[in-house]
């Protein structure tokens, strides 16, 4: 049994939004902890796209540089909508890239947690602890005293540690630990179809001229295209009915989403990395209880065909970054850290659900001809063309100075 450990904050799980969340306190002078029950971070197929607007949080991070020479400069400026009913694959609709404009960083998730794991580990205020599994926590009243958490590590033996902690921030996942130990319930429901997502070769895509990310649509085969690096990878996804035997799903999808499998002499595909997921659109009942607050999967889950999920996930932990920094520094009471939860919550569901909800019926579409009224991407580029919608990015982020809770220090 090891001796009792303190620290400002613990994160939680070791993923993209858990790292990206303690860099930014650490940065700020916050002593934090992050804990990861995976001993490595594993290469599955998880996002590889992050959307223009994340650059300025990326850099504030002292991230952008890094990730940018990791993605080689790769970005997406296109974006394509093909008919899978069309044995061309041909384009049913563009969106506009205004030349010389920011594109999406593409960069495998795995690559991503590489640099935000560097990153950390050069701060001073920052431990990462790999393999160590949260056991539980006793969080009392505020003001009661801190925050005592159970760990649990195997070294080739099992080893208990001790921390407390004055917060407590769960992102470790939709399985999350953390929310089920606080009592916090996933509200929402999970969509009849399992997701595929495969990393694989095919020279047919050049060969076929694709560039970009490209959206396949149609009522049976949808999913989609986009290249992953300058090697010739690229992530294909689709969606299967539930129960379908994925090894045999695999090769009939290709053949109705890549282009050129009409023909005789078609280009031979490997397949790297296959992974599978649910559909699901499920928010927490609350962001936070007391001292403890979730972030990323262990908030909200979301489908992937608005890009949504890991980029609300990032702008949930920028916010709390900054809520949690006033507290420590006494700059805000703890009703802060309620009204940030409630912000949170707000851009879910103002935003995030719905626009990813109309996203992934609209690839499913058994009328490409009705895409344009309703794919909520085409919809605002048809706005801003005509006027109706100013342009720019969602408005995803929290400006904590704007919630209530803040001490006047004049």
């Amino acid at each position: 049994m090891s001796s009792t450990q303190h620290t400002a904050v613990i994160v939680v799980g070791g993923g993209a939004t858990g790292l990206f969340t303690a860099i930014l306190l650490a940065q700020a002078g916050v002593s934090v902890v992050v804990l990861e029950v995976q001993t490595i971070h594993a290469d599955i197929p998880r996002v590889i796209s992050y959307m223009p607007q994340l650059e300025v949080e990326f850099r504030r991070a002292g991230l952008w540089d890094q990730l940018a020479e990791a993605a080689g400069n790769m970005s997406a400026t296109g974006i394509t909508f093909r008919s899978t009913s069309d044995t061309e694959k041909s384009a049913i609709y563009q969106v506009p890239h205004k030349p010389g404009a920011a594109g999406t960083l593409l960069l495998p998730q795995w690559k991503w947690i590489d640099v935000a794991v560097k990153r950390l580990r050069s701060l001073p205020h920052a431990r990462l602890l790999m393999g160590h599994h949260l056991r539980g926590f006793d969080a009392p009243d505020p003001g009661e005293g801190p925050i005592s958490v159970q760990v649990e590590s195997w070294n080739g033996e099992r080893q208990i540690h001790n921390f407390t902690c004055d917060y407590l921030i769960g992102a470790d996942g939709g399985r999350s630990t953390v929310r089920k130990l606080s009592g916090i319930h996933f509200e929402g429901e999970t969509l009849p179809q399992q997701l595929v997502a495969t990393d694989m070769y095919y020279p047919g895509f050049e060969q076929a001229g694709w560039t970009g990310a490209n959206f396949m649509v149609g009522p049976k085969h949808f999913g989609i295209c986009s290249p992953i690096d300058s090697e010739g990878l690229w992530r294909v996804s689709f969606g299967v009915p539930e129960g379908s035997d994925i090894t045999e799903s695999i090769p009939m999808w290709y053949n109705n989403m890549l282009p050129l499998r009409e023909r005789a002499d078609c280009p031979k595909y490997t397949i790297a990395n296959v992974g599978t997921y649910r559909a699901q659109q499920l928010c927490a009942s609350a962001f936070c209880k007391d001292r403890v607050a979730l972030v990323g999967d262990a908030a909200h889950l979301t489908n992937p065909y608005m890009g949504l999920g890991l980029a609300s996930g990032f702008y949930d932990g920028a916010s709390l970054a900054d809520v949690l920094v006033k507290l420590l520094h006494g700059d805000a009471t703890l009703s802060l850290l309620s009204e940030w939860a409630a912000a949170r919550k707000e851009v879910y569901h103002k935003y995030v659900d719905p626009l990813s909800r109309a996203a992934f019926a609209a690839v499913q579409s058994s009328d490409v001809n009705t895409l344009k009224a309703q794919h909520p991407m085409i919809k605002m580029v048809e706005a801003v063309k005509a006027g109706k919608m100013k342009p720019g990015p969602l408005h995803l982020g929290t400006d904590v100075v704007r919630l209530q809770g803040l001490i006047d220090a004049r």
